[in-house]
């Protein structure tokens, strides 16, 4: 999503100087090991992005992200499989003036979930997340829940956070609003916290100084590799759940080409995996 919040960024147009070319991805868990393999393949014209292909780990494509844009601004993002040409999932953005004011997610054309924000200086301070449910069935529901914000600011702990919010989603037949604040520190998010009565969780986040190419980025996913202007080394965890504190630690460590990684690794336990990019030459 793009949060290019400086005054010489325009939200919705993405062409970072170093454009990704391809992404690459190895993780291993309790003795399994995938070996490394092509994720993605990110798809330019010029310096316009125009379409990922995201790979299964045999090398076949398992979707196409297809961008569309309004007056040089990513505008939509569409979802294909290679089964059918239509697209099942998709996201929305709506502009006003310089800012991003809405996303809406789309799933088999009905509204799924959508996003509004609110600014400080700038800079978003609030975002509001309403999940719609009265569509799906529980099989449906968890896969397409994986768009809310707190779930993909920490993707490896999403399962978790998925089963929480499909539990608190179910207390409504309808949509549940979420609320996020977020602060700064210079160019980069350093803290977001969400509440829903009694239960809270807060998310605090630490950065390099290095460019991270995927600043500005907009598409279907809140990535927090999108949010900030360097990359993530730190993320800290505190959920509050029926009168239980939990709380985790992530770490990411980089290798870099002169001010742009090359590779991500994290660990988790047992659970590790690395992250590879390649650039446009």
């Amino acid at each position: 999503m793009v949060m290019t919040f400086g005054s010489c960024h325009k939200e919705g147009k993405y062409s970072p100087s170093k454009k990704i070319s391809k992404i690459y991805r190895e993780s291993g868990y309790d003795g399994y090991f995938s070996g490394r393999y092509l994720s993605e393949s990110w798809n330019w014209n010029k310096n316009q992005l125009q379409s990922i292909y995201h790979h299964s780990s045999d090398g076949s494509i398992s979707y196409t992200e297809d961008f569309t844009y309004t007056k040089g601004r990513i505008s939509r993002v569409d979802h294909r499989y290679p089964s059918s040409s239509m697209s099942y999932y998709y996201s929305e953005f709506t502009y006003d003036g310089g800012k991003l004011s809405r996303m809406a997610d789309y799933y088999n054309g009905q509204l799924e979930s959508e996003f509004s924000f609110t600014y400080k200086n700038g800079k978003i301070s609030t975002m509001n997340v309403t999940n719609y449910y009265s569509y799906y069935d529980k099989s449906e529901t968890m896969p397409m829940v994986k768009s809310s914000f707190l779930s993909l600011i920490i993707p490896e702990l999403s399962d978790k956070i998925i089963e929480n919010l499909y539990r608190l989603s179910n207390k409504s037949k309808g949509g549940n609003t979420y609320t996020y604040s977020i602060e700064w520190k210079g160019d980069n998010i350093s803290k977001i916290k969400g509440a829903d009565g009694d239960e809270w969780a807060e998310i605090e986040l630490t950065y390099d100084n290095k460019k991270n190419p995927f600043y500005g980025f907009l598409n279907s996913d809140f990535d927090e590799e999108c949010f900030s202007k360097n990359n993530i080394t730190r993320e800290t965890w505190t959920e509050y759940d029926e009168g239980e504190m939990y709380n985790y630690s992530d770490t990411y460590t980089y290798t870099y080409d002169g001010n742009w990684p090359i590779s991500k690794r994290y660990q988790y336990g047992d659970e590790y995996g690395t992250t590879y990019y390649e650039y446009v030459k």
